[in-house]
């Protein structure tokens, strides 16, 4: 999932799903598809609980007092969701709970 950030009034969510590397896309796929951009990235996990800004908010204001690393801003930022049921306890595996998001800044070193 990607956005803008800092979130202006025009706010627009997508959404990747990765394919299986076996896949073969259509021409009509080739079209709808695009890839994210390799390159540095800031990264922080969490639980997967509401909006990812407050997540976000962490990073660039760690970017903020580095001295090393300032934000990419011809890049966007996402977030890869990942299941974990073990972390889970009891009988009722709640799907909600058992979500952890990686959030990815896209950086550049200071120059």
């Amino acid at each position: 999932m990607s956005c803008s950030f800092p979130a202006d009034e025009k706010i627009a969510y997508e959404v990747h799903i990765a394919p299986p590397e076996e896949y073969v896309p259509s021409q009509e796929d080739l079209i709808r598809m695009n890839w994210l951009e390799g390159g540095l990235y800031a990264c922080i996990t969490t639980k997967a609980y509401g909006s990812m800004s407050g997540v976000l908010e962490r990073i660039y204001r760690w970017l903020s007092i580095s001295p090393d690393y300032e934000p990419d801003v011809r890049r966007s930022w996402y977030s890869y969701y990942v299941p974990n049921f073990e972390d889970v306890p009891g009988e009722g595996k709640d799907f909600e709970r058992s979500v952890s998001v990686e959030c990815f800044g896209p950086v550049i070193l200071r120059g």
